[in-house]
């Protein structure tokens, strides 16, 4: 597999042979390709790969911001982008990704609040992201989910 490409659109051939890349049914549904040295930003065009569980492109040269487009990854169960070089902050549409249980943007140049949209992520069980309100977002999980519990 040819690194460098990984970042694009996927070159000719099957994904599902690569290393790291996870498939079932010809789709790719995981990614772990942590400390690889991939550079560049993450594709908006991703978010065709919409039944992707689990992503780790963690200790890597990714710069840019975190793609909006992303909110179609509602299975997403895991995701790690941690120790990369990652600006701006993090996008409210991303609050439909209400199956997340571990999440990992530590070591990052984020800016801003967490958005109100993530009241919605009730099973964040592990939670990485130092420079930013983490307890500002388990106070909002614990309200939301003890307010579904008396409604």
């Amino acid at each position: 597999m040819m690194l460098g490409l990984v970042l694009g659109l996927f070159p000719q051939g099957d994904a599902c042979s690569w290393d790291g890349i996870t498939c079932e049914a010809s789709r790719v549904v995981g990614m772990s390709l942590s400390g690889y040295g991939i550079p560049g930003t993450l594709p908006e065009a991703w978010a065709q790969l919409f039944k992707v569980t689990y992503f780790d492109l963690s200790n890597n040269q990714l710069t840019g911001s975190l793609p909006d487009s992303w909110q179609t990854w509602t299975d997403l169960e895991k995701m790690n982008l941690g120790m990369n070089s990652l600006n701006g902050s993090i996008p409210g549409s991303w609050g439909s990704l209400t199956k997340m249980g571990e999440f990992d943007l530590s070591a990052n140049q984020l800016t801003g609040a967490l958005p109100d949209s993530w009241q919605t992520w009730t099973n964040v069980n592990l939670w990485h992201q130092p420079t930013m309100q983490k307890h500002v977002l388990f106070a909002r999980l614990l309200c939301s989910t003890m307010l579904h519990a008396f409604v």
